[in-house]
């Protein structure tokens, strides 16, 4: 594969990529509409390295629920949980 057939995968997975994030961002916002994201060019990448969080889980998104800072984590059984910077744990959804 010569770099331009390597540039336009990557330009494919990129859109295929961005495609699925904005369906994930939105279905969240549906859930959880009294959560807000804490920075919108920070909460639009999700955070890959959850194992520093005590909630085990897919993914994790930095946002703001009931009045605190933390993360909105997507659990391995599809629950949603916050976690807060002081590591308080609730269940969304």
């Amino acid at each position: 594969m010569d770099i331009f057939e390597k540039a336009k995968k990557l330009k494919s997975l990129g859109d295929e990529y961005e495609n699925f994030l904005n369906s994930l961002l939105n279905d969240l916002f549906k859930l959880i509409p009294d959560c807000l994201a804490l920075n919108l060019d920070d909460s639009l990448l999700p955070i890959y390295a959850v194992s520093g969080l005590k909630t085990k889980g897919l993914l994790a998104f930095p946002y703001k629920c009931r009045g605190r800072v933390g993360y909105v984590v997507i659990g391995e059984g599809g629950i949603l949980y916050f976690e807060d910077t002081e590591g308080n744990v609730i269940e969304l959804k």
